[in-house]
């Protein structure tokens, strides 16, 4: 309950309490009923000790400290970020978006990344003991450009309106990957969470490189996934490359919130940028002979066609006989053709059989990507078998 509601309930109840007064008078010298008289007095006694809590909670409101009690960062959420950004919104050149939702992401970042430079503190957007400390003397000496934030004022009714999610203008909350991430993957998306549900307007999410500004992929709002929600995805038609910086922009319109108010957009390539590194194990494309063939000749060659370049690691490529899983040949991955390509070649040092069913193993550590991500492997019989010629 506030103060304000407090005082009034108390004004209420002292009202009450002081009417029954001529009452009892009354009764006491016309010789009224004694049981009346003894509810009456009841009722007073009642009345004066909801009095008596009130201004118990009225003492409590006064000894209530508006402080932060740990630290803050990125994808932290509760009151202690609500309390964070109200401090933050009261300097528009801090936080002018001035979103007080509770969630820590890349805008307060940001806002606390500006209020650091401001005081002089050390720090890349995180609230530690230094930026703690420094926003807790604000809330009890005074803070933003006036320097007066009188405790309690910061809840004030109607704040969330005027800073809040019911801004008219919908505001880019989080973004995934996040600014200035590395080791991204390199078949991930482009997740945006904003203040207010969206949908797709009218332009395009464009990747760009930064090495050289050339465009990636432009993908048009209305191809993106999410709408109706606060959660926006993108998804690149094809992988990124590994080892490499990029960053992103959005027009201006290509998403509106359900009202039809754009969204403003990104036009600078240092609000959204990330740096990919190769997660993606490399997968066989092609198998030659390829699985189930018949009519093999005797003498030939196997060939794997990776997705991507890979080079020999260690471990063996199995020759089979299908009958009775019994090893024809057994060769080391050093001995293998095209290490530093897609394709691998196994040349077996003896001929096949005529007619006769054999199946591929090959280890799950034999070949590696340029960063260091293995191929699975073939341990079942089942996934490169082949019958050769009669």
């Amino acid at each position: 309950m506030s103060k304000k509601s407090i005082m009034g309930a108390i004004l209420a109840v002292s009202v009450l309490a002081w009417g029954f007064a001529p009452t009892l008078s009354l009764a006491e010298n016309t010789g009224g009923d004694t049981t009346t008289l003894q509810q009456m007095q009841a009722q007073i006694q009642s009345l004066l000790a909801q009095i008596k809590a009130l201004q118990d909670q009225i003492a409590q409101l006064k000894e209530t400290r508006l402080e932060l009690l740990k630290e803050l960062r990125e994808g932290s959420r509760g009151e202690d970020v609500r309390l964070l950004q109200e401090v933050l919104a009261t300097d528009s050149e801090i936080y002018p978006e001035g979103l007080v939702t509770g969630y820590y992401g890349f805008l307060t970042k940001r806002a606390v990344g500006k209020f650091q430079k401001k005081f002089g503190i050390e720090g890349a957007g995180s609230v530690e003991s230094k930026t703690m400390w420094k926003i807790n003397e604000l809330l009890t000496q005074g803070a933003g450009k006036s320097g007066k934030i009188p405790p309690g004022l910061l809840r004030a009714p109607g704040i969330l309106k005027k800073l809040g999610s019911e801004t008219a203008v919908p505001l880019l909350l989080s973004v995934s990957p996040t600014d200035n991430s590395t080791g991204v993957a390199l078949d991930a998306n482009l997740v945006m969470t904003f203040s207010k549900n969206m949908v797709p307007g009218s332009g395009d999410i464009t990747i760009k490189k930064k090495s050289d500004n050339s465009v990636v992929e432009a993908i048009a709002a209305t191809s993106t996934t999410g709408s109706g929600t606060k959660t926006i995805t993108a998804n690149p038609s094809r992988n990124l490359a590994i080892d490499t910086e990029y960053y992103v922009l959005v027009s201006a319109g290509a998403l509106e919130d359900e009202a039809g108010n754009d969204y403003a957009g990104i036009s600078d390539s240092t609000k959204w940028n990330f740096m990919t590194v190769d997660t993606v194990a490399p997968v066989v494309s092609s198998l030659s002979p390829a699985d189930e063939a018949t009519g093999v000749a005797v003498n030939s060659n196997l060939a794997m066609t990776f997705s991507e370049i890979v080079v020999v690691n260690t471990g063996n490529v199995t020759i089979k006989k299908d009958s009775d899983d019994s090893t024809v040949e057994e060769i080391a991955v050093g001995f293998l053709a095209g290490s530093g390509s897609s394709t691998i070649t196994v040349n077996p040092s003896l001929d096949l059989a005529v007619n006769t069913k054999y199946y591929v193993l090959v280890g799950a550590t034999a070949f590696k990507d340029a960063a260091g991500n293995m191929f699975a492997g073939i341990s079942a019989k089942t996934v490169w078998n082949f019958t050769t010629v009669p």
